[in-house]
């Protein structure tokens, strides 16, 4: 047995002041020349290799460093490896030829194409910190949207995160004149090579120096374990679902996570509050982590997080999804939904609601005006949690709909996918959307017992700050396990 020593957890959802952080407009050093060349920077094994043999080897290249701008987007939950690589070994080095270097970040849900909601939180050619911490991160996206990143289709998260963020800090530095674009695909990355050139206009051109080079990954690790002596990984977010989708990833993860419960702990709160108001949103291509770790043998992780979860605020919510019909083709259909947070108190205070007398929601007035209530039936999910579904509103009928109340960590936002979704529902369920829209619990839910007790009803929190105890783990049960995920 080994103990596991982490420090007291902190997950924090809040949207930091941005008064500290300058936009794009008073971010960026005014006196630098309009960049020639461009590296969109991800601070892992590929590009870190692509930067450094730039530098240390001037005859693979053919411009002149003081043309370079080195661009990062701080996304927010790096491996603390990764922070330290970067901090250590690239800064320095770029201090030294002084290259410019420009941290950026978004500072809400998404930024605009003309650099609104941008902040730059660093332009210098003597970089010696990393914003790790961003500002709006992908973390705090995904608590208070209550999902996980997804796995299926274009990376979205990576173009809100990142793409959405560097394409106006790029066109601002080159001054809409002509620049390369290098980007670090390795030489087993040629389809991303492709696609990226689709993206090629009268002034940018994409580069990939790495597939001109033939290196691949492997080629640039062992350039990086030559240059610097150190094994860099490769740059991903702590809760990826990329790298938690293969069992070798799985594995290195995992065995991460061994060291680190800290950042276990963080996915499993991104995951606990998406599945509570979507059972099908399991972080593992809709598979949940927690069962994953426990058939690693690191189901102590598992055990200590509902453990310090349990002291954390909650709240109430309701929601409302269904498949709506999309504007263009009518014939098919795209999830819409309607969240909002009821109550907020402790997890006693909130499961009471959905014990003793079933709630009964109000979903319309009869002709002497007095309200129509439809029960709701609590059930209990093979997941573990409890939620009470409105009579005929389980998913199983006409446009799947589905309106149940469920507790889960307060930090979720009240959110409606679109401006339409009220009168849609109004449509489908032939109830009136007014009915769910008043402050008051007992205007939307009509019966509660008389022993349940009323939550703090203040402000939801942005996110828990869960203290994680030391957590002793069998490293040899978990080691043999590991593989069999």
């Amino acid at each position: 047995m080994i103990r596991v020593n982490p420090t007291d957890l902190t997950l924090s959802a809040a949207l930091p002041s941005l008064g500290t952080w300058p936009g794009i407009a008073d971010g960026l050093s005014p006196n630098e020349p309009p960049a020639k060349v461009v590296l969109s920077y991800g601070l892992g094994v590929d590009s870190s290799a692509l930067l450094l043999r730039w530098i240390h080897d001037p005859s693979c290249r053919d411009f002149e460093l003081d043309d370079l701008a080195v661009v990062v987007a701080m996304v927010g939950s790096e491996w603390d490896q990764t922070i330290s690589d970067v901090t250590e070994v690239i800064l320095p080095v770029l201090a030294e030829h002084g290259i410019r270097f420009i941290q950026a970040g978004r500072g809400r849900s998404r930024a605009g194409n003309d650099g609104s909601g941008v902040v730059i939180f660093a332009d210098s050619r003597t970089p010696h910190g990393l914003h790790a911490a961003g500002a709006y991160t992908l973390l705090t996206e995904m608590h208070s949207a209550a999902t996980v990143p997804q796995t299926g289709g274009r990376r979205a998260c990576s173009i809100s995160s990142k793409g959405e963020v560097l394409d106006p800090v790029i066109a601002a530095i080159t001054h809409g004149l002509p620049f390369r674009h290098a980007m670090g695909y390795e030489a087993a990355e040629l389809s991303r090579a492709r696609k990226d050139a689709k993206e090629n206009t009268a002034t940018r051109r994409g580069e990939y120096p790495l597939i001109e080079w033939g290196w691949t990954r492997e080629t640039a690790q062992q350039y990086l374990r030559e240059t610097t002596g150190r094994e860099f990984r490769k740059s991903a977010c702590t809760f990826c679902p990329f790298a938690l989708s293969t069992q070798r990833g799985r594995d290195a993860t995992f065995a991460e996570y061994a060291k680190n419960p800290d950042a276990a702990a963080t996915a499993l709160l991104m995951e606990r509050t998406a599945i509570s108001l979507n059972p099908r949103q399991g972080l593992i291509r809709g598979q949940r982590l927690s069962d994953h770790l426990r058939a690693a043998g690191l189901g102590a992780i598992v055990d200590r997080f509902e453990q310090a979860l349990a002291d954390e605020p909650h709240a109430l919510y309701e929601l409302r999804r269904g498949a709506r019909p999309t504007k263009k083709n009518p014939a098919k259909t795209k999830p819409a939904r309607s969240v909002r947070a009821i109550d907020v108190g402790s997890v006693e205070e909130m499961n009471a609601w959905l014990t003793g007398e079933p709630l009964q929601v109000k979903v319309g007035l009869d002709a002497y005006g007095e309200p129509v209530l439809a029960p709701t039936a609590t059930v209990l999910g093979e997941d573990g949690i409890a939620r009470a579904y409105v009579a005929e509103r389980d998913r199983t009928g006409a446009h799947q709909l589905e309106h149940f109340f469920v507790v889960a960590p307060a930090h979720v936002q009240d959110k409606v996918t679109d401006a339409g979704f009220g009168a849609w529902w109004e449509m489908v369920t032939h109830t009136d959307m007014s009915l769910f829209t008043p402050p008051d619990l007992l205007a939307t839910v009509s019966t509660r017992t008389e022993s349940t007790p009323a939550g703090t009803g203040a402000a939801r929190f942005d996110a828990p700050a869960v203290g994680f105890p030391d957590i002793d783990i069998d490293v040899a049960t978990a080691g043999t396990a590991i593989g069999a995920s």
